[in-house]
């Protein structure tokens, strides 16, 4: 355990569509999403993209901090997607940077959270199984006691009617 992932806070969020900026801001369309679309004809879920933001206090800062996200099925086993290699691992590791909160020209009182933040988007959709809950799964330098988890499920058709 560090003391970075000891003393975060992170947030995970699933929304329609999220982008970072600039300056440091996300900008996200229709955060919270618990269930996605699935397109049926094209066997894949709607579009969607996944937000990480992980605050520590400012007093850490300057610190580094590997990050993992990686998506479960409802076994708790890591899912696998098709890739131009065969079944991949849906898991994405980053390092992640936190830096004293700074703006120019102006004096930052202590007490400020420094921020990170990971966007990754699936544009084209997931090839999940419909009728399974699954969820995203972030941790902070493989510590597994303080990891976040934030449910997601496809909806699947109703059963049709029973004859006989």
């Amino acid at each position: 355990m560090s003391d970075v992932s000891e003393s975060a806070h992170v947030n995970l969020v699933v929304a329609d569509f999220a982008l970072p900026d600039a300056s440091g801001k996300t900008n996200l369309i229709g955060a919270g999403i618990t269930a996605l679309g699935f397109e049926a004809g094209q066997g894949v879920t709607s579009p969607f993209y996944v937000y990480v933001e992980v605050l520590v206090p400012g007093g850490l800062a300057p610190a580094d901090a590997a990050l993992e996200l990686w998506l479960e099925d409802d076994a708790g086993s890591i899912v696998s997607i098709p890739g131009a290699a065969g079944p991949q691992s849906l898991r994405v590791g980053q390092e992640i940077s936190f830096e004293k909160p700074r703006m120019p020209g102006l004096r930052v009182p202590d007490g400020i959270a420094s921020r990170a933040q990971m966007v990754v988007g699936f544009q084209n959709g997931l090839t999940l199984a419909p009728g399974r809950a699954y969820r995203w799964v972030v941790r902070l330098d493989s510590d597994a006691d303080r990891e976040r988890r934030y449910p997601i499920a496809v909806p699947g058709p109703l059963p049709g009617p029973v004859v006989g």
